[in-house]
């Protein structure tokens, strides 16, 4: 990729649960690589996470306890060079209101599975290349749900469901970023 870095938005219902620790994880791995992250909710912000999920995240290293959800700004997201939702539900609800982000919009987990199959190329901005490389992907894509490809939302669950939903963050995170920046 190039020098300008790539934008990764984070998206989930309420920004509060499973966008901000993805977000928090990908900061963490990405370490010194060239991209930025975000991460934004469907609804009203304004939240802090759930303390078990605050508690989790220390577990793994990650400060969240200051963490307040923010609502996604539709009139930002074109400056993004993929959002990745945490179901397909939420990727409908961003392209049936900003159409022209079908190329880039995936859930974590279809993201993950397709730039491995589709490398991208070693330079040059990564939305330019999804607008006409996904662009041709079929819709159906987003219909219904499939737990393949939707993270569950662990926002009053036990502290064990958090750590599982961060393994598979982490797992899905380390795929796309090898994927990104091989080497």
């Amino acid at each position: 990729m190039s020098a300008v870095p790539t934008s990764i938005l984070f998206v989930c219902a309420a920004n509060q649960c499973r966008s901000p620790l993805a977000e928090a994880i990908a900061r963490r791995e990405a370490g010194n690589l060239p991209v930025r992250f975000a991460s934004a909710g469907l609804l009203e912000g304004g939240h802090g996470m759930p303390p078990t999920g605050v508690k989790v995240a220390a577990d793994l290293g990650l400060d969240l306890s200051e963490h307040r959800s923010d609502q996604v700004d539709y009139s930002a997201l074109l400056g993004f060079d993929v959002v990745l939702t945490m179901t397909r539900a939420q990727a409908r609800e961003l392209v049936a209101e900003e159409p022209e982000l079908w190329p880039r919009v995936f859930t974590v987990k279809q993201f993950s599975r397709w730039i491995t199959e589709h490398s991208p190329p070693p330079s040059g901005r990564l939305g330019t290349w999804l607008a006409t490389k996904a662009a041709d992907r079929s819709r159906s894509e987003l219909l219904g749900s499939d737990p393949a490809d939707e993270v569950r939302d662990p926002l009053t669950s036990p502290a064990r469901v958090w750590r599982s939903v961060a393994s598979e963050l982490t797992e899905h995170i380390r795929t796309i970023l090898a994927a990104l920046f091989p080497a």
